[in-house]
């Protein structure tokens, strides 16, 4: 049986990583930016145009790393930053800097119309949302609200840990999300996974690690899901 867990258990446990088994953030990017790269690479082959819109938190750095790891891997991925570069911190500003120090392309969306967005996503063999994850609320704003309609349109779309705009504990919408062919989560499975709306938005669920025994972050008891 699957187990699923709430959105909170998911970041404490990256809290767990980080304060008590003395894992770096920073680590635990690069182990699901790196793992998600190897999951796509192998699903989506023999896929040659990436494009990746990485959002400011934690969820645009797992794509700044996925981006470097597709580079490593003979690509040349196209990255859209959807902030600005000094709205980057923490380890999302690290993975962003890594990127571009190894010669990824990252361009700022706002600096693009849309017919230019959707003209690179047409031309995209595999277009990735790394726009926002579990620590997101309500209904995207700003440039994710822009984007998510003409990622919708790109001929396949893989998403990180979640579709952006789908609420990770209800599986629900507020507002405009992303509908994926296929979602790489990070850890394990989110509540909001098991509803209809949520399994119709992730499509393809793989599960990827990011460098700790899951066993050791996540509680015994998932998780209670009311039967569909």
């Amino acid at each position: 049986m699957e187990k699923y867990y709430d959105s909170a258990v998911i970041r404490n446990a990256d809290k767990i990583a980080v304060e008590k088994l003395r894992i770096p953030g920073i680590v635990l990017m690069e182990n699901a930016g790196r793992g998600a790269a190897e999951i796509l690479i192998r699903r989506y082959a023999p896929a040659k145009k990436w494009v990746i819109f990485c959002g400011p938190g934690n969820n645009g750095g797992d794509g700044f790393v996925l981006a470097r790891h597709l580079l490593l891997a003979g690509f040349s991925p196209k990255v859209f930053a959807a902030s600005a570069a000094g709205k980057y911190s923490g380890d999302a500003l690290t993975a962003m800097r890594c990127a571009k120090n190894c010669g990824i392309d990252i361009a700022e969306s706002e600096n693009y119309c849309d017919k230019e967005l959707s003209a690179a996503v047409s031309q995209a063999d595999v277009t990735v949302d790394a726009l926002l994850g579990t620590g997101s609320n309500g209904a995207p704003r700003g440039e994710a609200e822009r984007i998510i309609p003409l990622i919708n349109k790109a001929r396949l779309v893989a998403a990180l840990d979640l579709p952006s705009g789908v609420n990770p504990d209800t599986g629900t919408a507020e507002g405009v999300f992303v509908k994926a062919d296929t979602t790489v989560t990070f850890l394990a499975l989110k509540k909001g996974f098991a509803s209809e709306q949520g399994r119709q938005a992730c499509g393809k669920l793989l599960v990827c690690h990011i460098g700790a025994p899951a066993d050791l972050l996540l509680p015994k008891t998932p998780a209670k899901i009311s039967p569909a």
